[in-house]
């Protein structure tokens, strides 16, 4: 199940010091505010936040507010005079737990029409059957965003390879 809401670790390597990659990085990464501030005609961009030790990048459209689209969340650790960057691709934690809230009350509310007299007993198989029917659907959508954004993902990774000098160690 973790599959279908988080990708596999990414390790990169950098023979650049942490601070050389955090400061290359802010150049190319921007707030989404920024993006939709700015008003150039620049359609894509990548956004997110960098820190000293972490950052999170997603891949970003102007007109898109996709908050539950899934992001690169991960951290720089000094190696060797180098820097490692490792981490994994993931809806934020808004998103996860939005989906486990919906999927709680949505179940619940199956269990309870066939477990109570809320319905007719003629209609509880058809409620209940709705109720898993949407609970498979928002599974199904986030197994079809995880395949659609594998696109992303890849332009996020060349990314931090090239603005870092960095490897993909696995």
């Amino acid at each position: 199940m973790s599959g279908l809401f988080f990708g596999p670790r990414e390790r990169l390597l950098s023979p650049l010091p942490p601070a050389e990659c955090v400061a290359r990085l802010r150049t190319v990464v921007i707030s989404p505010v920024a993006l939709i501030a700015s008003g150039t005609l620049q359609d894509w961009a990548f956004t997110g936040a960098v820190d000293d030790d972490r950052l999170h990048v997603r891949r970003s459209h102007r007109f898109s507010r996709a908050n539950a689209q899934n992001a690169f969340y991960g951290r720089i650790i000094p190696d060797q005079g180098g820097t490692r960057i490792e981490g994994r691709f993931r809806p934020s934690i808004g998103g996860l737990v939005f989906l486990a809230l919906w999927t709680l009350v949505v179940g619940g509310f199956g269990v309870a029409v066939l477990t109570t007299d809320l319905f007719a007993p003629s209609d509880r198989p058809k409620v209940a059957l709705g109720c898993a029917a949407m609970v498979l659907a928002v599974l199904a959508f986030q197994y079809l965003g995880r395949r659609l954004s594998r696109a992303h993902d890849a332009d996020v990774l060349r990314m931090l390879g090239a603005t870092t000098e960095a490897r993909r160690l696995d």
